[in-house]
């Protein structure tokens, strides 16, 4: 089986990540794009908020999918307040192969 990990900061950087061929970046505010070095469209998304370094764990919502039919190797996630409004969240993801 294949995993990848990565945590993202508020900023849309990578505080950590499992292979540097993964590619964050923050193209909204809540919205995030995460490049993945094949394709993961078939596979599990498992995403989480959680603190990335200095950032604080605030509370609120996440969601996963697909960047689009042509982009099989980004995975779309945008980060909400605790109303539903999009924000810049810290969050954790993990791909894996099932």
């Amino acid at each position: 089986m294949t995993s990848y990990a990565i945590v993202v900061n508020v900023s849309g950087g990578s505080a950590r990540r499992s292979d540097k061929k993964i590619e964050p970046d923050r193209v909204a505010k809540g919205e995030y794009d995460i490049t993945f070095p094949e394709d993961v469209s078939s596979w599990l998304w498992q995403a989480s908020l959680g603190a990335a370094d200095d950032d604080p764990q605030i509370a609120g919502y996440i969601s996963t999918e697909l960047g689009d039919m042509s982009s099989e190797n980004i995975v779309k996630v945008r980060t909400f307040d605790y109303l539903g409004v999009p924000d810049n969240r810290p969050f954790h993801l993990l791909v894996s192969d099932i």
